[in-house]
Parts: structure tokens; C-alpha cells; sequence
């Protein structure tokens, strides 16, 4: 199951037990009846307003993680994307080392070591969507690629999601002297 199908179902059992934990309530509380109407009708605009949500999000999500998931040498054109290059003068880069690495902090969605590309994104959480990576080492150049966008940039905080990702690893390979 794809993570954000994970967290739409789990978003929708919280709803529902959100609702039937507030209707317990109040019969116990309030003294009111358990009305079947009012459970089934509850219940029923919990799954339309679950269906609308899923299929905004499959909207806006479903091109950017396919991209991220699929073989492709070309950085992504998304609104809100961050490039940067980081110059590699170490002569002993190793690729290998780099995925390595990244693999204990990110989500690596695809490799590919005769181009040198590999694509990452965040490990999706309920507070966030995170942010997605193109990483492509140029080695005539002695330069390493980064171009990273967020998954959702509808909101400040998931707006610079992009170029937070971009900066932390970047730091992270002048860090380590890849």
C-alpha cells in the first residue's frame, strides 16, 4: 500500500472514531438517544469529506511522487523547486557511500549508479507531507546536483520543506567528505 493510501485511511478511522467517541458522549453525558440517522448520516459525510480530501491529494501528490519513483535523468520542473549545486573536490567520491548515508535519513525511491542518480524523498508522517530530492553527480564537473520541491507547497511551513531537505544534504556531504 503507497504511504499516503496509508495515512488517508488512517485519517478516515480517526474521523470515525472521533464521531462515534463524541456521540458515546453525549448519550452517556447528555442523556441523549443514539439516533441511527444521526450515525448514519455522521458517517456517511465522513466518507464524502474522506473521499474529496483523497482525491485532492491524489491530484496534487500523484505527479510528484511518480516522478520521484520513476527513472528519469532530468530535475524535476515543479512549482516551488530548489537547486543548488555542491562542488565535490574530492577525487575519491564514492556514490555508493552517499546512498549509503542517505538511506539511514530518507525514503531512497530510486538509484541509478551508471548515470549517478538517485531520487529520495521524506518518510511521510501525519504532521507532514515532506519534501522530495533529485541528486545527480556530474563527475567531468566535479559537481553534485541537488534539486529538491516539496510534496505540498500549499502551506508555509510545507513550502520551504524543499530547500530545507536541499541544505541539510548538502551539509551533510561537505560533513562527511564524501
Amino acid at each position: 500500500m503507497k504511504p499516503y493510501v496509508k495515512l488517508i485511511v488512517t485519517y478516515l478511522f480517526v474521523l470515525l472514531g472521533m464521531f462515534l467517541l463524541l456521540r458515546l458522549l453525549a448519550v452517556w453525558l447528555l442523556g441523549r438517544p443514539m439516533d441511527a440517522p444521526v450515525l448514519v448520516t455522521g458517517i456517511v459525510w465522513i466518507i464524502l469529506f474522506s473521499l474529496i480530501y483523497w482525491g485532492v491529494l491524489i491530484r496534487e501528490f500523484k505527479p510528484r511522487l511518480d516522478y520521484i519513483q520513476s527513472p528519469g535523468t532530468q530535475p524535476p520542473v515543479f512549482k516551488a523547486t530548489v537547486t543548488k549545486e555542491v562542488e565535490i573536490s574530492n577525487n575519491s567520491f564514492s556514490f555508493q557511500k552517499l546512498h549509503n548515508e542517505l538511506v539511514r535519513f530518507y525514503e531512497v525511491t530510486y538509484v541509478d549508479e551508471g548515470e549517478r542518480i538517485m531520487k529520495l524523498r521524506d518518510r511521510f508522517s501525519m504532521s507532514s507531507w515532506g519534501a522530495c530530492t533529485f541528486i545527480h553527480y556530474q563527475e567531468n564537473e566535479g559537481i553534485l546536483l541537488l534539486a529538491s520541491y516539496p510534496m505540498s507547497n500549499r502551506t508555509m511551513k510545507q513550502g520551504g520543506s524543499g530547500r530545507k531537505q536541499s541544505e541539510a544534504i548538502a551539509s551533510l556531504i561537505i560533513n562527511l567528505n564524501l
